[in-house]
C-alpha cells in the first residue's frame, strides 16, 4: 500500500491525535504503536540517544518508512481497531477522508471489525496485539506449529515457554534460537546448548550486534510471526508488555530473510 506525501502529512495527525483528549499519544505511546506493526524499539532508548526528536518528526519519519509496505496497512487497521480507540468510527471517518484521494478506503465489516480495501493491496493479514496471558499466547502457537519455529529475542529463561520448544524439537519441527550471549543468558538462560537445537549465543560487544536486543520477534511455519516488547523471561510476564501476532506469509519471509542474515554475519564475525 501506497498513499501519496500530501496523505502522510495528514496521517500525521490522526497518529498523534488530538491533545487533552484521550487519543492523544505521547512518544511512549508513539513508540509502541509503531512496535505493534512490527518495529522493535524503546522510546527512552530512542531519546537518549537523540533519535526520537518532536513527536510530529518521528512519526513522519516512520510513516515514510512504511509507505509502499504491508506494515501502513496493519497501523491503518489498528488506529481504527476498538481495542486501541473508543471513537473507532470518528477516527475512520478522517481516515477515509485522507485515503480517499490514494483510492483506498475503511469498511466494517459483519463482525464489526474495520478493514482497508482498495487499489493493488497485498494479501490479507490477520493482525492481533495481545496484552495479557503472553506467556501463554506463546506457547500456543509454538505448540500448534507443525514445520519450523525460528526465535530470536535477547534473553530466554521462561521454562514453560523453553518446554514447548523443546517438545515442537522432539516431533521434528525445526527449532533455530538466537539469543545475547550475556550474563543474564549464562547465568538463568536455558540451557539449549545441552540438546539437539539449533542454538545461537551472540554477543552484544560485537559491533554488528549491538541492538541484538532489540531483536524481539519468532517464526512459526513460515506464515506467522510473532514480536513485540515481550521477551521471553520470568521477569516479562510480571512487566507491562505487548505482543502482536501477524498471519501473513510475506511478513514471516522478510522476519526469516533477517533470522538468516543475523545468522550468517554471526558465523562471519
Amino acid at each position: 500500500m501506497k498513499i501519496s506525501n500530501l496523505s502522510i502529512g495528514s496521517l500525521i495527525a490522526v497518529v498523534l491525535g488530538d491533545e487533552n483528549t484521550p487519543s492523544y499519544r505521547g512518544g511512549p505511546k508513539i513508540v509502541e504503536l509503531f512496535n505493534l506493526v512490527g518495529f522493535n524499539e524503546e522510546y527512552w532508548d530512542l531519546s537518549k540517544k537523540g533519535l526520537f526528536g518532536a513527536r510530529k518528526d518521528f512519526t513522519k519519519r516512520k510513516l515514510e518508512e512504511i509507505n509502499g509496505t504491508n506494515k501502513l496497512v496493519f497501523l491503518i487497521e489498528l488506529l481504527v481497531d476498538d481495542r486501541q480507540t473508543q471513537k473507532s468510527d470518528e477516527v475512520a471517518k478522517k481516515l477515509n477522508n485522507i485515503l480517499k484521494h490514494d483510492k483506498y478506503h475503511l469498511i466494517k465489516n459483519k463482525e464489526g471489525i474495520y478493514k482497508l480495501s482498495g487499489f493493488n493491496l497485498p494479501e490479507d493479514a490477520m493482525v492481533r496485539p495481545v496484552f495479557e496471558l503472553i506467556e501463554k499466547e506463546i506457547i500456543g502457537h509454538i505448540l500448534a506449529s507443525k514445520y519450523a519455529v525460528w526465535v530470536a529475542v535477547a534473553w530466554i529463561t521462561s521454562k514453560p515457554i523453553a518446554t514447548a520448544l523443546y517438545r515442537q524439537h522432539q516431533k521434528g519441527v525445526n527449532i533455530r534460537i538466537i539469543v545475547n550471549d550475556d550474563e543474564i543468558t549464562n547465568s538463568k538462560g536455558i540451557a539449549f546448548e545441552n540438546t539437539q537445537i539449533e542454538y545461537y549465543k551472540i554477543q552484544q560487544q560485537n559491533g554488528a550486534f549491538n541492538n541484538l536486543m532489540h531483536h524481539k520477534f519468532c517464526i512459526i511455519d513460515f506464515k506467522k510471526v510473532i514480536t513485540g516488547s515481550f521477551n521471553w523471561t520470568i521477569k516479562a510476564s510480571f512487566n507491562n508488555e505487548n505482543i502482536t501476532v501477524i498471519e501473513q506469509k510475506e511478513q514471516a519471509e522478510k522476519f526469516a530473510d533477517e533470522f538468516i542474515k543475523l545468522i550468517k554475519d554471526f558465523q562471519r564475525s
